[in-house]
């Protein structure tokens, strides 16, 4: 069991029998983490505080003969104490999440966002204080909204990450012109953050344009000087 002692056990023909301990191929000696500890014909081997990786093959070596096993290390029932709280964001805001659970899990839990995988990296922090365990997107964008899931062991948390788009605003307004009749004049106008979808119209008024992208808009006003 998860944190807790394991223990190996054999029995050999002689009570003077000298045996090696191994992990795999590696020779275990007396440690605070490995206790060797020879009983007449029984030899133990004892490891304290198991963990994950503590899984492996184990071997008693006597010389003439031996014997293996495979330890596999099983992890306490962890519980959620604190689910996810669902985050609403405005783009590029951070979005944090967090998770209590009933034990310190071993096994590092698993973060997915609609159903991708998380991994840290620079738009990903991932950190661990005791049963804490919190995530966050250091930036983000509409796209991203959609489940956040929290797996630790068998259990799991949910929530949901909303990501608004940021409000559009003209950044620099269409400027009135003046042209010649049967000649050719450009409107320009720009907006922040960069619109996905654009569009133009001719007003009532000659001569009026209107760009409008989101729920902001530019007007300008074209003259047109006869020949």
């Amino acid at each position: 069991m998860y944190r807790h002692r394991g223990l190996l056990e054999c029995q050999v023909s002689r009570p003077n029998a000298q045996v090696r301990w191994y992990k795999n191929r590696k020779e275990l000696q007396p440690s605070k983490k490995y206790q060797l500890i020879s009983q007449d014909v029984y030899r133990q081997l004892t490891i304290d505080d198991i963990c994950s990786s503590d899984e492996d093959t184990y071997t008693c070596d006597a010389g003439d003969d031996n014997t293996s096993c495979q330890l596999l290390v099983e992890e306490q029932a962890i519980r959620i104490v604190r689910g996810m709280s669902s985050v609403v964001v405005m783009e590029p805001e951070p979005a944090l999440f967090q998770v209590e659970t009933s034990l310190k899990s071993g096994r590092p839990p698993r973060w997915s966002l609609n159903g991708e995988v998380l991994e840290p990296c620079a738009a990903v922090n991932i950190n661990r204080e005791g049963n804490l365990h919190s995530l966050c997107l250091t930036t983000t964008d509409s796209s991203m909204s959609g489940p956040m899931v929290f797996v630790a062991g068998k259990s799991r948390s949910t929530a949901q990450l909303t990501v608004t788009e940021r409000p559009l605003q003209v950044a620099r307004h269409l400027d009135d012109v003046q042209a010649k009749e049967n000649s050719s004049v450009s409107l320009s106008c720009a907006f922040a953050p960069s619109p996905r979808v654009v569009r133009w119209f001719k007003g009532m008024d000659a001569g009026q344009y209107r760009c409008m992208a989101g729920g902001s808009q530019s007007t300008a006003h074209v003259k047109v000087e006869g020949r």
